[in-house]
């Protein structure tokens, strides 16, 4: 099916466009322009992905399909943004066109560099080709940036009325003081994004609320749509939905979420006692603060010695000894995890007796590590059993992994381990029980 539906949406949107420049008109919104000159590009991306037989003709095709996930977007929003009168000042547009021009450079490194995907390979599986890839740092950013950009640029039109930076002295520093309080939410390994997208919600339903005209149409509208946002955000208050650990209070994200609606408010009251100046100066300045104190306290909260995990256990989920034993010959592991994943890999390449004290150790825990319970250890640790050919505490460790999942999903990877060790104890029924529940 697909076969057939990436070359009609080309041929589509490559007639719409032809369409379109035989009845343009110089008085066209240019970002209409650049829209419809854009489609049939990332259109022929996919087309041209479908087609690939090797890893660089699809690592082109995919440079060009992000074409469209960097620029397209933005240029139908400022054309929107156009033809609703919206005014979005120069500098807010440039520096937002770079911001994306930067995340493209980062789309140009796949298969170079480590920064968009950290490694991808190109594999056929039932006739069909696949792009097998581990997404690096820039690929998470550009998901949260676009999210955080848009909580940013409410929070801006809600402080000025208008999406201009010189409106208000203070108003473009604060618009980043939401942003920066999700973000040091979003430090927090088991917080989820579903608390980004409650503030989101809750924005633009303020700006709605603004916008609505006086009178009957707009408290109706107001009453009917309470409900349906309490009902989409309305948990946040509990912390359910947002936080793995329903003990635990975002308190963070209550911070922003006020933050977001309490700005606007304490700003509008303030302006009597503010300049009416629109010193450059000035708006530099409250950014400059703001980046300043946010920034260090995101910076200070940041968890590396987590992201080190994390990526230690996805190459023990991929069996990726050869990239283990890279990375601990960059960067000697410090901590018990990492020794155990690097004893794991200097052992499945036969290395461990010659090499074991080449690196670092902590004693009998580096070969037979104590089972933690946070969310992350637990996995390569039953895989270091599952090697050494102990396999109930494989299964064991596997299975109160599989359990202590907060809310309630049930994970591929554990269930896979599962049946393999109920088939090597010889349980067939119970092993047979894990791959019929997946669906």
């Amino acid at each position: 099916m697909l076969t057939y539906y990436y070359p009609a949406a080309f041929i589509i949107s490559l007639i719409l466009t032809i369409a379109y420049a035989y009845r343009w008109h110089k008085h066209f919104v240019v970002y209409f322009t650049l829209a419809f000159t854009l489609i049939p590009l990332v259109n022929l991306g996919y087309v041209l992905i479908g087609r690939a037989t090797g890893l660089e003709e699809a690592l082109i095709a995919q440079r060009i399909i992000y074409i469209g996930g960097c620029f397209l977007i933005y240029f139908l929003m400022l054309g929107i943004f156009s033809f609703c009168q919206i005014e979005v000042s120069k500098l807010v547009r440039t520096v937002s066109l770079t911001l994306l021009s930067v995340l493209y450079c980062f789309v140009l490194t796949m298969g170079i560099a480590p920064f968009f995907y950290k490694t991808v390979t190109y594999e056929q599986k039932d006739g069909q080709y696949f792009l097998i890839r581990e997404y690096g740092p820039a690929h998470t950013v550009f998901i949260i940036a676009l999210l955080l950009s848009a909580v940013q640029l409410l929070t801006l039109r809600l402080l000025n009325g208008q999406c201009s930076i010189f409106n208000g002295q203070w108003s473009y520093g604060l618009s980043f003081v939401p942003s920066f309080l999700l973000w040091l939410f979003l430090l927090d390994e088991n917080a989820l994004m579903g608390g980004v997208w409650a503030v989101l919600l809750t924005q633009l339903t303020v700006l709605g609320y603004v916008l609505l005209p006086k009178g009957w149409t707009g408290r109706i509208v107001i009453l009917v749509t309470l409900p349906v946002l309490y009902f989409l955000v309305g948990p946040s208050w509990s912390g359910s939905h947002y936080h793995r650990y329903p003990t635990v209070t975002p308190y963070l994200l209550y911070a922003a979420w006020l933050s977001a609606i309490v700005l606007p408010l304490v700003l509008r009251i303030g302006r009597k006692w503010m300049s009416a100046s629109k010193s450059f100066a000035v708006t530099f300045c409250s950014f400059a603060l703001v980046f300043a104190i946010m920034g260090s306290l995101v910076w200070k909260n940041a968890n590396f010695k987590a992201e080190k995990v994390m990526q230690y256990d996805f190459m023990v989920c991929h069996q990726q000894w050869n990239r283990i034993i890279e990375a601990i010959n960059a960067e000697k592991p410090n901590n018990q995890i990492g020794v155990t994943v690097q004893n794991l890999a200097l052992a499945m390449h036969g290395m461990l007796l010659d090499h074991m004290f080449d690196y670092n150790q902590n004693g009998i825990l580096g070969l037979l590590p104590d089972v933690n319970t946070d969310a992350t250890s637990p996995l390569p640790t039953a895989e270091a059993f599952y090697q050494l050919g102990m396999i109930n505490v494989a299964q064991r460790t596997v299975f109160e992994a599989q359990e202590a999942i907060l809310d309630f999903q049930k994970s591929g990877r554990c269930y896979k381990r599962l049946a393999q060790t109920n088939l090597i104890n010889g349980r067939y029924e119970v092993a047979r029980t894990y791959p019929t529940a997946l669906p």
